[in-house]
């Protein structure tokens, strides 16, 4: 009911059919819940039915209709393509799809041995600032619904640092509430008041620690390089 997947009448029919004897025959079982949701037998059988197609048979995709399960990506700066494996879930009207990223050479060549249909696109990578990049690990590791990170400490800062950042996180969610935390709560809780960088729009979650130094109030930009940014764009509007 909640993703309007079913009706009223079939969500009373599954809760009645798991309640009925499973010893009768078909005909008196339908005619046994017929009674209790106040409807035929053969209605409950023609609406058992349909929920059998909607739910638990597979429909195949044909070929040619445009769908694929794979997706090559060419990002600038790397030699080599990524492939995605591509999900979905539908429940009623209720659909999701995600790309799961393949790691498995074997099964990166044993795509391209079947041709597999390919979704293929290119992408230019955007440098994250260092304090873009702390605060989505520490979201990675508090959010309930996202993947852990790969390495603790990640690459590119040292244990210290790690340690503090993780332990002042968790102080300031504590006092939100216990865990577990969304992505959301986490977000707010530690970018709360932060002021933005003046480059990037990044929140300067103030108190955490980059390379040793602690990120103030009075910081303005993430690091040098969005500076640089804003001052060549002063530079340019000025000409």
């Amino acid at each position: 009911m909640q993703f309007r997947a079913v009706t009223l009448r079939q969500a009373e029919l599954l809760e009645a059919y798991f309640d009925s004897d499973d010893g009768l025959a078909n005909y008196k079982r339908w005619n046994a819940i017929g009674q209790k949701i106040g409807c035929s037998g053969r209605t409950v059988e023609r609406e058992f039915r349909t929920l059998v197609e909607k739910f638990l048979k597979s429909r195949s995709k044909k070929a040619g209709d445009g769908y694929s399960t794979a997706i090559e990506v060419h990002i600038r700066g790397e030699r080599k393509p990524r492939y995605y494996r591509r999900h979905s879930i539908c429940f009623g009207e209720w659909k999701r799809e995600w790309s799961e990223l393949i790691t498995d050479k074997k099964l990166i060549r044993e795509l391209h041995r079947k041709r597999v249909l390919m979704t293929r696109s290119k992408k230019t990578p955007i440098l994250s600032s260092r304090v873009n990049w702390l605060f989505g690990e520490l979201i990675r590791v508090f959010a309930n619904e996202v993947p852990q990170p790969e390495h603790v400490p990640p690459e590119g800062i040292n244990a210290a640092d790690w340690e503090y950042n993780v332990r002042r996180a968790w102080l300031i969610l504590e006092r939100k509430h216990a865990g577990p935390w969304t992505a959301l709560e986490v977000y707010r809780a530690l970018g709360r008041g932060a002021r933005q960088c003046a480059a990037c729009r990044t929140l300067l979650i103030r108190g955490f620690r980059i390379n040793g130094s602690r990120i103030t109030r009075a910081r303005q930009f993430c690091d040098d390089a969005c500076k640089m940014k804003t001052e060549r764009r002063k530079k340019n509007s000025t000409r």
